[in-house]
């Protein structure tokens, strides 16, 4: 191991010269802060799966989202570290690293991306809609989407919003219908219309719990949404959803929906 390499557990705000062999498990999709800064962020993970958030701020986006792709290795040298308060924090980490055009961030080529602990709090959708859901408003599923609505304007909170329905199902055959709003529509819309229709897996994270109209889940800043994690679940669960065709998909959206609506009327 190289003069001053460190896992993420050892770096915090007084650490000098630093550096970090790190994999990108995951890419969460740009927000727009109420002042109108963009911020990106992303999660990392070290040789042991520890992770820390990676936040870019303003111009530096799209230098460093170019560089930054999902699932590739690098060593990251003295990016700035700063402390999270924990309402703000998306993983379990009191820190977080601020990247900028001028870190030092140096790619491995075909290095082998640690991904032991990029599933990690994954909730089977039948126990959402039990009583032994957990006490969370992060949930994490593994699913296909089987079906989407398209964008639509709704009124919430005074103002005009937009959002947009996708349903998926998971391995043991049950359906939950997942909200995205408004910016969100715009950035993962299209990629989940297109995890639809090629049958891909997508992981998602850090999920909110709705009882309106039904239980659901909601997108927020900090979901995000990767499709095909190049794990076994994964891989497992695609041959599963590619050994339906499109009519036994629609069928199960057919009968839970009749299921749920009948569930309701008899409550």
């Amino acid at each position: 191991m190289e003069h001053n390499t460190m896992l993420i557990p050892q770096i915090n705000i007084r650490t000098k010269n630093w550096t970090c062999r790190i994999t990108i498990i995951e890419d969460i999709s740009i927000l727009t802060a109420a002042t109108g800064l963009r911020i990106k962020r992303y999660v990392l993970a070290d040789d042991e799966g520890i992770q820390v958030s990676a936040t870019i701020f303003g111009s530096h986006i799209p230098i460093l989202s170019q560089r930054l792709q999902l699932f590739t290795v690098h060593k990251i040298t003295n990016a700035q570290v700063r402390f999270v308060e924990t309402q703000y924090r998306i993983v379990d980490n009191q820190y977080q690293w601020v990247l900028q055009r001028d870190t030092l961030i140096r790619p491995i080529p075909d290095a082998v991306p640690n991904l032991s602990n990029f599933l990690n709090n994954l909730t089977p959708i039948s126990v959402i809609f039990s009583n032994q859901r957990p006490k969370t408003n992060n949930f994490e599923i593994m699913g296909a989407v089987i079906a989407y609505e398209d964008p639509t304007n709704v009124v919430a909170d005074g103002k005009l919003k937009k959002i947009q329905r996708f349903t998926f199902v998971d391995m043991e055959m049950i359906l939950i219908c997942i909200t995205l709003w408004d910016e969100m529509t715009d950035s993962q819309g299209p990629l989940l219309m297109e995890a639809s229709n090629s049958k891909a897996v997508v992981v998602a994270k850090r999920l909110g719990f709705s009882t309106y109209n039904g239980t659901s889940l909601v997108a927020r800043n900090s979901t995000s949404f990767t499709i095909n994690p190049p794990i076994e679940a994964a891989l497992n669960f695609k041959s599963w959803v590619e050994s339906r065709t499109d009519a036994e998909l629609r069928s199960m959206l057919v009968d839970q929906s009749l299921s749920r609506s009948k569930q309701r009327v008899d409550e």
